[in-house]
């Protein structure tokens, strides 16, 4: 969360907040009010906004997964896996950097949330 406060975030900040304290606390409240507003779609009764963030995270461990088959090819046909991985590579590498911020904030807030769930749950039983 803290790439995409300083390259999304703080630009925009600094041009109307010239102080650099201000600044700080402005950056602060946006990256609480993310937070927030995490929280809240978790909160939703809509599926689609409860689960769209695990299902971005399930895409991207798919993703992840290819490279088990991958491997395989590479035992069977090293030249293909090697086309295979310059092609994916080529693909992975044309996608931009705030893809991959998101895929940082969507895995913390949402492993922050689950542990949290699980911290309150186990602690109203006792």
């Amino acid at each position: 969360m803290l790439d995409i406060i300083k390259t999304v975030v703080m630009p925009i900040v600094s041009k109307f907040i010239p102080d650099a304290s201000q600044q700080a606390t402005a950056a602060e409240q946006v990256s609480q009010a993310m937070i927030q507003l995490q929280l809240e779609d978790a909160k939703s009764q809509d599926l689609y906004i409860k689960r769209a963030r695990p299902t971005f995270m399930y895409v991207m461990y798919l993703l992840l997964l290819v490279a088990v088959p991958c491997g395989i090819l590479y035992i069977v046909n090293p030249k293909l896996a090697n086309a295979f991985v310059d092609g994916a590579g080529a693909w992975f590498s044309a996608l931009p950097d705030s893809l991959y911020n998101l895929l940082e904030v969507c895995f913390g807030v949402y492993g922050i949330g689950r542990s949290a769930e699980k911290i309150t749950k186990n602690w109203k039983k006792k």
